[in-house]
This record gives C-alpha cells, sequence and structure tokens, in this order.
C-alpha cells in the first residue's frame, strides 16, 4: 500500500477519488446487469428471434437503455415502452415467419 507523500499516494487518490483512509467499496448495483439479462431472455424465449451476434448486441443495448431510463423517469413509463416494443415485435417476427 502506498503510504502519504509518495507518486503511488496520489495516483490512488486520482483513482479512487477520497484519501485512502476513507474508501470503502459500496453495493454492487445489479440493475443493469439483470437489465441486460432479462433484455437478452425476452429476445429470445418471447420475441423468438434466434440470438445472433448482432441481435445480442442489440437486445444488451436495449436492456442498457431501459435501465437508464428507469433510473431516470422512473419504472412505468420505460416499462410500458417495453412491454409495447416487445409485442409490435413479436407480431413482426410471426408475421416474417408465416411468410
Amino acid at each position: 500500500m502506498p503510504t502519504a507523500g509518495t507518486k503511488g499516494s496520489v495516483d490512488l487518490l486520482l483513482a479512487v477519488g477520497v484519501p485512502i483512509r476513507w474508501a470503502r467499496g459500496g453495493p454492487i448495483d445489479v440493475v443493469p446487469l439483470l437489465a441486460v439479462v432479462a433484455a437478452v431472455l425476452v429476445t429470445r424465449f418471447v420475441i423468438g428471434a434466434r440470438l445472433t451476434p448482432v441481435s445480442f448486441i442489440l437486445a444488451a443495448t436495449c436492456g442498457s437503455a431501459w435501465a437508464l431510463a428507469i433510473t431516470i423517469w422512473g419504472i412505468e413509463l420505460p416499462t410500458l415502452a417495453a412491454v409495447l416494443t416487445t409485442a409490435v415485435l413479436t407480431v413482426s417476427v410471426e408475421r416474417a415467419r408465416a411468410a
């Protein structure tokens, strides 16, 4: 552990943002991870799309955007938008398979 007055202590202060004696690990926020996993599972099992690398990245991006929107606007409006988007995509995938 770097001591006070060394270059390592300055680097650690810049990395952590507080002096070493006050730095403590905080709680882990698992909401973004759960949103990404939920979006990928919805894409695969509810919408029925194959998980190609492109669709996986798109689902993960949408899950991250959904988690961000929940922190900004609360849970109701982003979840309503996600459910409506899921319904539209499910109908589109089913029509494409039928054709």
